[in-house]
């Protein structure tokens, strides 16, 4: 299986746009406050600084040449941690077969130093997810904390 890590595009912003509509409607499990527009989507995701500023890199995750997915990567994070994930994202049809690991794995090797990642509180799939990934690719070299919005937030160094 071929899973490919592409740096997107801005004229694939719309494709970006539209996995954010699966990946909110999925994110309504926990969060309440999550409504749909009057249009009958999600509110648009703000992607404007990831076509205009160097630290920020949307990738667009692919298995043989269909889409799976999209992460969006940045250096600023609230704790000054050199790199984060902001957003992650794959679709129902390629999860647990690996895709998703894979994809993180690659992302994180692309930029060397401090990570973070960080999950809300009720999302106990994606902290299992992160943990595992992030246990694995650092053989269990990292920190784990809940910050005072109650996220758990994994940290490490690559």
């Amino acid at each position: 299986m071929n899973i490919i890590i592409e740096k997107a595009k801005q004229t694939q912003e719309g494709v970006i746009q539209n996995l954010f509509q699966f990946y909110v409607y999925e994110f309504t499990a926990y969060r309440d406050e999550i409504r749909v527009e009057e249009d009958g989507k999600y509110q648009p995701y703000d992607l404007t600084a990831y076509w205009e500023k160097e630290n920020y890199h949307p990738y667009i995750i692919k298995v043989e040449e269909e889409i799976a997915g999209f992460a969006l990567v940045t250096t600023e994070s609230e704790s000054n941690a050199s790199h984060s994930i902001a957003e992650f994202f794959i679709l129902k049809k390629f999860n647990r077969k690996g895709i998703g690991s894979h994809a993180a794995r690659s992302i994180f090797r692309k930029f060397q130093g401090p990570w973070e990642v960080t999950q809300i509180a009720t999302n106990k799939r994606a902290q299992q997810f992160w943990r595992k990934v992030i246990g694995d690719l650092t053989e269990g070299d990292y920190v784990e904390k809940v910050d005072e919005k109650g996220r758990v937030i994994q940290g490490f160094v690559l």
